[in-house]
This record gives structure tokens, C-alpha cells and sequence, in this order.
């Protein structure tokens, strides 16, 4: 699972930055050209640089280098994941010992590109001023939601809400214990809970709702 997010981070946002404008498409390029091993350089030379200069290439320079991207990315998924799922045999017995010291996706054969991909939103998108201020957003809708929902909690352990809605999450068995014995961790766990399942535009109507920012009909 770990090693699949991994790989979805690296590659989700390529296609929408560049469509955003975030970084341009010869910076794309550029970084990956610099690849190491022969299954990274052999995946960006049939899926970006080939569909580039033969499938697209009458179409008009924005969409054809979308449509590269997009179908770069696609295989790349797949590819990585096929690396990934390889390392994984290869190491099987030093992680089911326990022993094994590395995660997948820096120990499979394709990490480099993984690695490139990364730091092209590092270098070029997470320091972007529109991202820091989704940033500053996100940051203040989390900690609204879970200060209401712990408050809630503790005020009206009895409540509508309380009872229905902010019910309690699930405990590991290594777990009930501290549950039991702190209150506070198992508000909080609760609270937690919820608000992990919540998709980004569901938190931002709930913190809209609560602070009063947005009424209810």
C-alpha cells in the first residue's frame, strides 16, 4: 500500500500542474533525461518521447503535450508497479522477517524515475504560491474540524452528534487499553477518524457549516 501510494503521488499530479501551468513541458522533458537505469530511460522514451514525436504530433503544441503527459504517466503507473511488485518477491523474506530496512519504491529497480517525479513537485510545484495558500486552507479547515468535533464530544458525550455521527473508530487490540485509560486519546482518535473520511470538498463545507460561515436551509 505504501509502495502504491508512493507511485500515485508521483504521478497524479503531473498532468494537472502542467495543465495549471506550474511548470511547462520541456521542463518535464529535461528531467527526465537524465534517467539511470535502462527500464526508466526505456518507459520515457516509448511512452513520452515516441507518442510525442509520431502520435501527436499534428495536433496543436498544448494538447499534444498533454496528451503526452497523460499517456506517459499512464504507463509509468503500471511499469512502477510492475518494479514495485518485483522487489517486493525479491526482498520477500527479509520483510516478512521483519528485517527489511528500505521501502519498496526506493529499492525497486525504477526508483529513479519515481524519484524524478517527485522532484519535479517538489522543486516546482510545492513551493508555488497558489499551493501554499491551498496549503494555509487545508491547514486551518483540519484543525477547526477536529477542535468542534473533540468539543463536541466532550461537551455532549450524549448528543445527536456525539451518538450518530462522530461515533467511535475502531481500536487495535494493542490499543483498548490506552483508549480506556486516557479519555482524551480516544476523543481525539474518534474525531480523527472522522475527519479522515472526508473528501476535500466535504471538510471544507463541514468547517464552512460549523464556523457559521455557511447557514443551513
Amino acid at each position: 500500500m505504501e509502495a502504491a501510494d508512493d507511485i500515485a503521488y508521483a504521478t497524479g499530479d503531473i498532468e494537472d500542474v502542467l495543465k495549471k501551468g506550474f511548470v511547462d513541458f520541456a521542463t518535464i522533458r529535461e528531467s527526465l533525461s537524465t534517467l539511470r537505469s535502462s527500464e526508466s530511460r526505456e518507459c520515457v522514451t516509448k511512452f513520452f518521447n515516441a507518442p510525442y514525436e509520431n502520435d501527436f504530433k499534428n495536433l496543436e503544441p498544448r494538447e499534444r503535450q498533454q496528451l503526452t503527459v497523460q499517456r506517459f504517466c499512464q504507463m509509468a503507473i503500471r511499469l512502477m508497479m510492475k518494479s514495485a511488485i518485483e522487489s517486493f518477491l525479491q526482498n520477500f523474506v527479509s520483510i516478512m522477517d521483519g528485517e527489511f530496512e528500505y521501502d519498496l519504491v526506493g529499492a525497486m529497480v525504477m526508483s529513479d524515475l519515481c524519484s524524478a517525479l517527485k522532484e519535479i513537485l517538489r522543486k516546482y510545484v510545492h513551493s508555488h504560491v497558489e499551493i501554499a495558500h491551498r496549503e494555509q486552507t487545508a491547514r486551518s479547515v483540519i484543525a477547526g474540524l477536529l477542535s468542534a468535533i473533540v468539543e463536541e464530544l466532550q461537551d455532549r458525550p450524549s448528543g445527536p452528534l456525539s451518538v450518530s455521527t462522530y461515533r467511535e473508530a475502531p481500536v487495535h487490540s494493542q490499543e483498548k487499553g490506552l483508549a480506556i485509560s486516557n479519555a482524551n486519546y480516544s476523543l481525539s482518535l474518534r474525531a480523527a477518524d472522522y475527519v479522515a473520511g472526508m473528501t476535500d470538498g466535504h471538510a471544507l463545507a463541514q468547517y464552512q457549516r460549523i464556523s457559521g460561515m455557511r447557514g443551513i436551509l
